[in-house]
């Protein structure tokens, strides 16, 4: 099945080659809706993606509904996947495993993360993405309304809201990164002030597109964007856990070691390897936090594996802090939520009937052959029920190597 993305352009020459280079390792076919560019931007598209389909507009202006009109006329006329994109936004992540072929329609609803600086003395390397280059952006855990979420469908019947964005997701193996707020040189300041030159009246009096004319008189100056980004920043974050995520090569792998001392252990051979452990050592990739109280300090389904080497035997079961929790429980949350799907936990403790189970006086959760079979693998979970356990493994296999239980489980 092919897969389609459209985009409509004016004067776009500064961000034009970054967002052809990557989207056209992604699409089959290229839709672009020029409206009328005096620049380069046609030439860039001629000579980047000589294939794609350059169409002039019937608008003059970026009138809201007349665009997304036209936007649907070009989406019914092809077959396959099909998405439309600014050029400002960038479809990252998994997508290979979703452009595949369906005779049902299907939709993914695709989060955004909305890069953020202010930098307009700057300048941005060519040779490089601009995700490697700038990492500050609101998340859309942070505020999804700060640019919600796009559309990648196979739909012929497809209908959108002025804007073509949806109020939800239903996808977070892709991400869209948005850097139209990312003024880190003075290409990326004039392409964001001359926008609004195609803002026509009948938008300005509806109120749709203000962030591209707010201002004395509806005109946006550097001035009036400066004050608008300003009031949002304090909801930027560092997003670099983010883009590794979402740009990693598929051929790439990340594990987690769980109480790791001075060396993770990387028994899958993990190209990238992470430990956690009571201290820092940001030159190992080593996380101090403390598991009994803490979350795993990473992001959702980020992991290919997490490890426990004489580890789990520490977490308690059992604590009133100052109520009654259940931190083993709660660790294995963690674990499932920072696995990717069909993800590995792997275990290895001493374990019940051993003695070496019970030598060590911080030994105080006692972990027997039955332990992840009944109460975290999918067929019973009973730790979901009387618990509160919130994901859902998979035993892979269970064996042993002396005293020590070995114990691998799958994220469903």
């Amino acid at each position: 099945m092919t897969a389609t993305v459209i985009s409509h352009i004016y004067n776009e020459e500064y961000i034009l080659p970054w967002w052809l280079e990557h989207h056209k390792k992604i699409f089959d076919h290229g839709i672009i809706i020029d409206y009328a560019s005096t620049d380069r931007s046609l030439e860039i598209i001629k000579e980047i993606c000589p294939t794609w389909e350059v169409v002039q507009s019937k608008n003059a202006e970026f009138n809201a509904r007349l665009v997304d009109v036209e936007v649907l006329e070009y989406e019914r006329r092809i077959e396959g996947w099909r998405i439309c994109l600014n050029v400002t936004e960038f479809l990252v992540g998994d997508y290979s495993k979703f452009l595949v072929n369906t005779i049902r329609s299907t939709q993914h609803l695709i989060p955004t993360i909305t890069f953020w600086d202010w930098n307009p003395e700057g300048e941005l390397d060519r040779t490089k993405t601009l995700w490697d280059q700038k990492k500050q952006g609101i998340h859309y855990k942070t505020d999804f309304m700060a640019r919600r979420a796009r559309s990648l469908h196979n739909v012929k019947t497809m209908t959108y809201d002025v804007g073509r964005h949806f109020p939800a997701h239903n996808n977070e193996e892709m991400m869209i990164f948005h850097y139209a707020n990312c003024i880190a040189s003075k290409g990326m300041l004039d392409r964001r002030l001359q926008i609004q030159t195609k803002v026509p009246e009948h938008d300005r009096i509806r109120g749709w597109g203000s962030h591209h004319y707010h201002g004395p008189n509806g005109v946006m100056t550097v001035e009036t964007l400066k004050e608008l980004w300003s009031k949002d920043l304090p909801k930027v974050t560092d997003c670099s856990e983010d883009i590794i995520r979402y740009t990693k090569e598929p051929d790439e792998t990340y594990s987690l070691d769980l109480g790791c001392g001075e060396y993770p252990k990387n028994p899958f051979k993990a190209k990238h390897l992470y430990g956690i452990d009571v201290r820092n050592d940001t030159k190992n990739k080593i996380t101090k936090a403390d598991l009994v109280i803490e979350p795993i300090p990473f992001i959702d389904n980020f992991f290919d594996y997490v490890t426990a080497h004489d580890f789990i035997e520490h977490i308690p079961r059992l604590m009133y802090s100052p109520n009654r929790r259940y931190p083993f429980v709660e660790l294995m949350s963690e674990i499932w939520r920072v696995l990717k799907v069909g993800g590995k936990f792997y275990s290895k403790t001493p374990a019940f009937p051993h003695a070496a189970a019970f030598w060590d006086p911080t030994h105080v959760n006692i972990i027997t052959e039955q332990t992840f079979p009944f109460y975290f693998d999918n067929e019973k979970m009973w730790a979901k029920e009387v618990y509160g356990f919130k994901g859902q493994f998979r035993i892979e296999n269970q064996t042993w190597d002396g005293p020590h239980l070995l114990s691998t489980l799958v994220k469903c």
